[in-house]
């Protein structure tokens, strides 16, 4: 059955597209207004600070945080270099060029030696064969004229074979194999001869079949064949791991065609012209400089706090990460990616299998009139599609690179380029393949915003697209897809056999538990497990699509003992795992039954797009009693009492705590008051809600107050006193000072205690007393009041 797009955008908080496999939901894209997707955009940023430690600079885009920097993802052309330091890296570049075009030229002149050499020995080959066929006719021609000298020749000819040795005549005995061997070895120079002169290393294929030193030749030669197609092999490797890989694009680029960037010898055919041959060189003389110039500098030499940037967002911000960003950028189209600062990194999609399609799709690049300084990916989308719509989809893309760098220039730093698109366009863009035969939007805007964008990249893809009608019912209901959603909010999903997944992300990994639950429709557990871990494989492989789960997977399946059943889950595995957009590696099973799987991160997971973390258990799933947290309070305001620096302290708690505490504490809270000598108000607070989150409003007394302590009476003076009011105010000054005195004596020995406490671990010295041993025969009491003494069996048995 043919697959649907179908887009929603009738809420406008939420934007949702699907692809449906009859009713069976095989791919889903969310996009809030809360939270947009940054990934892709450009910006003008400039440069905050340089991390030496990092290698990395942080950088101002105009962000909530400071985006990530890495020194590898900056271009050569942002470096602050000297001009001394070019002109040597220049001359050594220079000379490694030189050297490769002087390698070519002796390799190609030794090349032409070999030819002209294989050419001569080929024509003296040759005039020999003619030599020996003329004397072979002549011989015939003799042998039929006269047959008596004929049987004479033959009579004498094993004579003339004979060895004598003494009196003794020995006479050779040929095998048959040696007696062959002479015509084999005419039929195998006839057979070099016919060769081509102009074929560099002829393949002459000699079967050891005679005499033991023609057995040697061949397998030597065979052992020098073997080697030089080896030694081939590793070249071609090596000249296509030279490439670096680019984590940004969805497509796995071939690079077998181009251009080595190191200093390993390089090979061009004789059929180049001269202005490709020097342009390959000019290629390779940049890639040599940018790498030389990246392995000799650090970023804090050639990057400078303030400078302007133009950066593309590689990576979007999760949790308390910023954004990580390249300066490499690259523009996705329908059918190709413009990658406008790369040289020569382009290529076709590995995808891309048939070799008709992938010869076409470089003749169609190299038509292209790219700049040495940019290059072009075919996408998989454009394997099968014309060279008119490859050039309209390239014009758009130089369209927008044009239209970036105006921009550019333009606005002033920290500023937004280019912004990737909404979610319905990246969906027309990247989820839309050739096996989508139809798009049905619901929302007219976004039908009109649909089609407008499909006539600019493929104007023959605008008939798939369709609105829904108003009498037609919603389209995620029609297809049965809202049913299918709600499931993927639950970290539980349940297979069609009876069996189980339970999927938990967590901040290192994604684990996933395959559980077989009623699955016991089979005869022997370990098909069972077999059964139910295959299912379990296909059902995986659609939930990390749908909930857009990245990094790394680690899978827990059901225990097998056979080694070929763990080989047929990881196959099937990979299989599923080929119709994937992003970038997959899947390893081996381990021998306790865990799957690790790496995936590429496309842009955010279902759950960080649709959640928030629990302001109560802050995504714990579990939050702290009541007693705990009356606890962690309590023991927050003794460390505060303990150091003695507050006379006041005002303690916000969540509202149940806060009852706890006034209700049930309220004796620990007067005790430790009496303690410290200072105040402890509980509030509660309705805002908070983790006890974990509890705040603290600490205040000092000032030293008038300190001087005049609470319970000290106010008096009132007269305007006219006498003898005995005099002597009341002298007693009550010298109490009043004695008082403070005291006072501020037991505030320093609070100090000492409190320092010789936290000295020596909040324990003060205490004298020991020796216990006294108590024994059996002893006689005790158990009322001290009671004037006779009994022993307490005695009390117990009255």
């Amino acid at each position: 059955m043919a697959k649907k797009m179908l887009i929603d955008d009738t809420q406008k908080e939420e934007t949702r597209v699907v692809i449906v496999d009859g009713n069976k939901v095989e791919d889903v894209e969310f996009e809030s207004t809360s939270r947009k997707q940054i990934k892709g955009n450009i910006y003008t940023a400039r440069v905050v600070r340089v991390e030496p430690s990092l290698q990395a600079a942080f950088i101002d885009y105009g962000g909530n945080k400071h985006g990530f920097l890495a020194f590898s993802e900056i271009h050569p052309d942002y470096y602050h270099v000297s001009d001394e330091v070019l002109e040597a890296l220049d001359k050594e570049v220079d000379e490694i060029i030189e050297n490769k075009k002087q390698y070519i030229r002796e390799r190609q002149a030794q090349r032409a030696r070999i030819r002209a050499e294989k050419k001569a020995l080929y024509e003296a080959r040759k005039a020999e064969e003619e030599r020996l066929k003329a004397e072979q006719e002549a011989a015939k021609e003799q042998q039929e004229e006269t047959p008596e000298e004929q049987k004479a020749d033959a009579v004498a000819e094993p004579v003339q074979n004979t060895v004598i040795l003494g009196d003794s005549v020995l006479e050779p005995t040929l095998e048959p194999a040696e007696q062959n061997a002479p015509s084999e070895e005419k039929e195998q120079e006839s057979s070099e001869l016919e060769a081509p002169s102009d074929q560099e290393d002829p393949q002459e294929q000699r079967q050891p079949r005679g005499r033991r030193k023609y057995s040697r030749r061949t397998q030597k030669k065979k052992e020098e064949q073997k080697s030089e197609n080896s030694q081939t092999e590793d070249l071609k490797i090596m000249s296509a791991d030279t490439v670096d890989e680019d984590d940004r694009l969805d497509e796995e680029v071939d690079s077998s065609e181009m251009d080595v960037d190191n200093d390993d010898e390089v090979d061009v055919p004789d059929n180049v012209s001269d202005d490709e041959f020097e342009y390959s060189f000019e290629v390779q003389r940049k890639l040599i400089r940018a790498r030389k110039l990246y392995h000799n500098s650090t970023i804090q030499d050639v990057i400078k706090e303030g400078q302007i940037l133009l950066v593309q967002v590689v990576k979007e911000e999760r949790g308390n990460k910023g954004a990580s960003f390249t300066t490499y950028l690259s523009l996705a189209g329908r059918y190709g990616v413009l990658m406008p600062n790369r040289i020569k990194s382009g290529g076709v999609s590995r995808k891309i299998t048939n070799a008709a399609d992938r010869k076409r799709l470089k003749d169609i690049i190299r038509s292209l009139p790219l700049s040495m300084d940019m290059s072009l990916i075919i996408r998989t989308a454009g394997e099968d599609k014309t060279e008119d719509e490859i050039v309209r989809d390239y014009n758009y893309l130089i369209r927008t690179w044009n239209l970036i760098r105006t921009n550019a220039l333009k606005n002033k730093a920290p500023a937004l380029i280019y912004e990737e698109g909404d979610l319905i366009k990246r969906a027309l863009r990247d989820m839309c393949s050739n096996d989508i035969a139809e798009i049905i939007v619901d929302g007219d805007e976004a039908y009109k915003a649909a089609r407008d964008f499909v006539k600019i990249l493929s104007p023959q893809e605008v008939r798939k697209i369709k609105c829904r009608k108003p009498h037609e019912p919603p389209v995620f209901q029609r297809y049965q897809v809202e049913a299918q959603l709600d499931k993927l909010h639950s970290p539980t999903v349940q297979l069609e056999s009876g069996g189980y997944l339970v999927i938990n992300p967590t901040e290192a990994l994604v684990a996933i538990d395959v559980n077989s639950g009623r699955a016991t429709k089979e005869l022997d557990i370990e098909e069972t497990a077999l059964k139910t871990n295959l299912e379990a494989a296909d059902e995986i492989a659609r939930q990390l699509k749908m909930r857009d789960l990245a990094g790394l997977i680690v899978v827990d399946f059901i225990d097998m003992d056979e080694a070929k059943n763990n080989i047929a889950v990881e196959k099937r595995m990979k299989e599923v795992l080929k119709a994937d957009r992003a970038r997959v590696q899947v390893a081996r099973m381990s021998c306790f039954g865990l799957l690790e799987i790496s995936r590429q991160r496309m842009h955010s997971s279902f759950v960080e797009s649709n959640y928030e973390t629990c302001p109560y258990c802050h995504g714990n799933g579990v939050m702290r009693t009541t007693e705990s947290g009356a606890a962690l309070i309590l023991r927050a305001v003794e460390e505060e009492g303990v150091k003695n620096r507050f006379s006041a302290l005002t303690v916000s708690v969540p509202t149940d705590t806060a009852i706890y505490l006034l209700n049930q504490k309220r004796k620990s809270l007067a005790e430790l008051e009496d303690r410290y000598h200072m105040s402890v108000i509980i509030s509660a607070d309705s805002t908070i809600k983790n006890v974990s989150d509890y705040k603290i409003e600490r205040q000092r007394v000032s030293k008038a107050q300190e001087s005049t302590p609470e319970n000290v009476p106010a008096i009132a003076y007269a305007d006219e006193a006498t003898d005995d009011d005099i002597q009341v105010r002298e007693y009550e000054q010298e109490t009043t000072d004695d008082e403070n005195s005291e006072y501020r004596n037991n505030r320093r020995y609070n100090r000492r205690k409190g320092r010789f406490n936290r000295r020596y671990n909040n324990k003060p010295y205490e004298k020991k007393e020796t216990p006294k041993i108590l024994y059996s025969s002893d006689d005790l009491s158990l009322n001290q009041d009671d004037k006779k003494k009994t022993t307490w069996w005695r009390r117990l048995i009255g």
